[in-house]
């Protein structure tokens, strides 16, 4: 992983097989992130994502991508250092795919931009 940083933005480029999820919530941490935007694109070679199944409580029917998916979409946000996103992409097969992303391992190489807006 590397990661650069200017003014209130930070750019974090990942390497093939890091935990996306893990990445993001250690960056959250490192920098004492309570709000901010969240983009990203790239490659992810095992997906976990979901969609709203029920909405009170809140439940995910959860999918599951063991290939590599190509995400050119992935959006959303960091609230009381909790992050929310959404993604898009396509399969091997040229599948579309989206919803909520819960997990994911990075396949060839993966950007995210991190826009923060406050801290601690």
């Amino acid at each position: 992983m590397e990661i650069k940083e200017r003014s209130n933005r930070i750019l974090v480029v990942l390497n093939s097989g890091e935990n996306i999820k893990d990445i993001i919530t250690d960056v959250i941490l490192q920098y004492g992130i309570i709000e901010a935007s969240i983009i990203g694109f790239g490659y992810m070679k095992e997906l976990e994502y979901g969609y709203l199944e029920k909405e009170d409580p809140i439940f995910y029917q959860k999918s599951f991508q063991k290939e590599t998916v190509t995400v050119s979409s992935f959006n959303g946000s960091v609230t009381d250092r909790n992050f929310h996103i959404h993604l898009f992409g396509v399969n091997k097969k040229n599948q579309s795919l989206g919803g909520h992303f819960i997990n994911g391992l990075v396949g060839e190489m993966f950007s995210i931009t991190i826009d923060v807006f406050k801290t601690e």
